[in-house]
């Protein structure tokens, strides 16, 4: 009898420890996948702010000079953003296209500008897929 209850006992214990590895890893990889997302998560937040920056450096640029095209690439921080070239011409109706990508994560914002002087009118400001 007492080869089977020590018998039973190792098998409980194998048992026992495969369950615990399993949850382990299980525990191992969502802590990987919370990892990562919490990186792209940061990747998607520079981008915007870098793309957010190019859109209010635009928008100075346009209010200088209703003749500014845009197309610009600027350095923010150790990200860069780019400014697509502004579309229309004087005063009114005017488009603004900004994107930044940060390690394969992308922002793009749409702007569109009812109106620049006196008082500049921004009438949707939209983070867009595709321009």
């Amino acid at each position: 009898m007492s080869k089977a209850k020590g018998f039973i006992a190792l098998v409980s214990v194998a048992v026992l420890m495969a369950v615990g590895l399993t949850v382990t890893a299980g525990l191992l990889i969502r802590a990987s996948g919370e990892s990562r997302l919490a990186v792209t998560d940061d990747y998607q937040i520079r981008a915007q702010a870098a793309a957010t920056a190019c859109a209010e450096r635009a928008l100075m640029e346009l209010k200088s000079s209703l003749t500014y095209a845009g197309n610009q690439t600027l350095q923010v921080g150790s990200d860069t953003c780019s400014i697509l070239l502004v579309g229309g011409v004087g005063n009114l109706n005017r488009t603004l296209d900004t994107t930044s990508t940060v390690s394969g994560v992308e922002s793009k914002l749409h702007l569109m500008i009812d109106s620049v002087n006196p008082d500049m009118t921004v009438s949707s400001w939209q983070d867009v897929v595709s321009f």
